[in-house]
C-alpha cells in the first residue's frame, strides 16, 4: 500500500469522537495503533487485538477511563485483559476469557464483562449469568477478594459519550438466582481508586443525573420481557396485575412532570448508606404517588381515592417495576417510549392463551390507512389547525388507537413540505409536535373507552 494511503486511514482512525482519547492514549503510551489502524496493542499489558471491531472499540474507551478518570495504575498487575480460564464441569470444562479484570493486591478485584452497543441488550441476561457470575467463581476462589461484577457498553451520540452499564455487588450476591431472587439490584456506578461505593447517584431533575431520553427499542423489549417474566410467572389475578402495571405507568409520569427542577424523582430506589431502602418503603411511597395522581390527573374526588386499593404487587415486585424503570423518561424521549413498551407488555400478558384475542397489528395498520387519515391529518392542520378525532368505543389493548397515533405522528413529520408554513399553522404545528414529545397532540384528539378503567379514570 502507497504511504498517502496509509496516512489517510491513519486519519481516518484518528478523527471524529474518539480522536482525542485515541491521541492521548497513544501519547501517554497506554497503547498503540497499526499503521493501518486495523490493530491496537496495549502496552503494558501485551496483548494485541483487533481495533475494527466494535466490542474492542468499547474496551479502549473503557480501559482508557479507567486509568484517566478511576484512578487505577496502568499497570498489567492492577489492569488485565484476556485473561482466559476454564469454567466448568472437570470433564467437559471450556475456555471463557474476562474482558477486563481490576486487581488489588494481586487478587481480583473488578470484572468487567463488555458488549458492542448493538449486543448490549440481546446478552444481557445470559453474559451476566455466565461470563459474569460462572467466571467470577473461578476467579475468586472462594476468597472473597472480588467485589464487583459489571456488564459494559459505550458509544458516541449528540457529540458526547453514552454509557450503559450494570454493577452487581459480588460480596452480596454470589449466584445469578441470588441476585435475580433480589429483584437484580443495579449500583449503577462504577468504583473508583478501590473506593467501596456509598451510595449509586440521585437521579434529579434537570442535573447531570436526569433521566435517560435515549432509549432505543430493543432495550425497551428487554425490560418488557423481564417485567412480563417476574410479574406475572406462575401467579393469579392476570387482569388485576396488568392494570396496576399500568398504573405504575402513571406513577411513573405523574412523578416526572410533578417533580421541581432541581429535586430527585420519587420514582427511584433510594440509598442509605450502601443499602438500598427496604421494598415496604417504595411500596409505601408508590401507592402514595398512585393515589395523587388518580386525584389530580384522573380527577378523582377523596371519597373515590379512599375506596382505590393499593397497586396489588407484593412490595419486592413494586421495587422492581421501579428500579427496572427508574432511569428512563416516559414523557421527554427521542423515541416512542410508552406506546412501545405499552404495546409489548399488552401483547405479552393479554394473548390468545389468556383467552384475549388481540387484533393482528398487521390487520390494524392496514385498516388504519384505509380510513386514509394521514392524508386527513394535513388537510386538517392546513384548514383548521387541528388533527383529526379518533374515537375506539370498545377499545380493549388500544392497538387501533396507538397504531393510529404513530400513523399520524410520522406521517406529519415526513411530510413537513406538505403544511403550510404560514406562521399561524407552524406556531400549532410546534404545539402539536413538540420535540421529545411528538405524540402530544394525543391527550387532545384521542379517545378510548373500556368497561374496566381503573387506571383510566373511570367512574361509571
Amino acid at each position: 500500500m502507497k504511504k498517502e494511503l496509509y496516512n489517510k486511514q491513519q486519519e481516518k482512525i484518528r478523527t471524529g469522537e474518539k480522536s482525542e482519547l485515541l491521541k492521548f492514549g497513544e501519547e501517554r503510551g497506554y497503547f498503540t495503533l497499526s499503521h493501518v489502524g486495523s490493530k491496537i496493542t496495549y502496552t503494558t499489558q501485551g496483548c494485541t487485538d483487533e481495533f475494527n471491531d466494535p466490542e474492542e472499540r468499547v474496551r479502549v474507551g473503557l480501559f482508557y477511563d479507567l486509568i484517566e478518570t478511576y484512578g487505577y495504575k496502568n499497570s498489567k498487575a492492577v489492569i488485565d485483559i484476556e485473561i482466559f480460564r476454564k469454567i466448568g464441569h472437570p470433564h467437559k470444562k471450556s475456555d471463557t476469557k474476562a474482558d477486563i479484570i481490576i486487581y488489588k493486591d494481586g487478587n481480583p478485584f473488578m470484572m468487567f464483562e463488555l458488549k458492542s452497543p448493538e449486543e448490549y441488550e440481546k446478552y444481557l441476561e445470559e453474559s451476566i449469568k455466565t461470563q459474569l457470575f460462572e467466571r467470577a467463581a473461578t476467579e475468586d476462589k472462594a476468597k472473597g477478594h472480588l467485589k464487583y461484577l459489571i456488564y459494559y457498553t459505550r458509544w458516541y451520540e449528540d457529540e458526547g459519550l453514552k454509557e450503559k452499564f450494570v454493577t452487581i455487588d459480588y460480596e452480596k450476591y454470589k449466584t445469578f438466582e441470588e441476585w435475580d431472587e433480589a429483584q437484580r439490584p443495579n449500583l449503577r456506578i462504577i468504583p473508583a481508586k478501590y473506593g467501596i461505593i456509598d451510595k449509586p447517584p440521585l437521579f434529579v431533575k434537570d442535573s447531570k443525573v436526569d433521566l435517560r431520553q435515549d432509549v432505543h427499542k430493543d432495550e425497551l423489549d428487554r425490560i418488557a420481557r423481564e417485567l412480563h417474566n417476574i410479574l406475572w410467572g406462575g401467579g393469579k389475578y392476570q387482569n388485576e396485575l396488568f392494570f396496576n402495571l399500568i398504573g405504575l405507568f402513571l406513577v411513573k409520569i405523574y412523578d416526572e412532570k410533578e417533580t421541581e427542577k432541581g429535586k430527585p424523582y420519587n420514582f427511584q430506589i433510594f440509598y442509605e448508606g450502601n443499602n438500598p431502602e427496604k421494598p415496604e418503603k417504595v411500596y409505601d411511597r408508590m401507592n402514595e404517588l398512585y393515589k395523587k395522581a388518580l386525584k389530580d390527573y384522573l380527577k378523582y374526588s377523596k371519597e373515590e381515592v379512599k375506596k382505590v386499593k393499593d397497586i396489588v404487587f407484593d412490595a419486592p415486585k413494586v421495587k422492581y417495576v421501579v428500579e427496572s424503570l427508574q432511569d428512563i423518561s416516559f414523557t421527554v424521549n427521542k423515541y416512542d417510549v410508552l406506546g412501545d413498551f405499552f404495546e409489548k407488555i399488552v401483547r405479552s400478558e393479554l394473548k390468545q392463551t389468556k383467552g384475549q384475542y388481540l387484533t393482528h397489528t398487521n390487520i390494524v395498520d392496514f385498516i388504519v390507512r384505509a380510513l386514509e387519515i394521514e392524508n386527513l391529518s394535513i388537510e386538517l392542520i392546513n384548514t383548521e389547525k387541528r388533527l383529526p378525532y379518533i374515537i375506539d368505543p370498545a377499545c380493549g389493548s388500544g392497538t387501533f388507537l396507538i397504531q393510529a397515533m404513530k400513523l399520524i405522528t410520522h406521517y406529519c413529520q415526513e411530510n413537513s413540505d406538505k403544511i403550510k408554513k404560514s406562521d399561524a399553522v407552524q406556531e400549532k404545528l410546534l404545539g402539536l409536535f413538540p420535540k421529545y414529545r411528538t405524540n402530544r397532540w394525543a391527550e387532545d384528539f384521542i379517545y378510548g373507552l373500556d368497561q374496566w378503567r381503573p387506571c383510566y379514570g373511570s367512574k361509571g
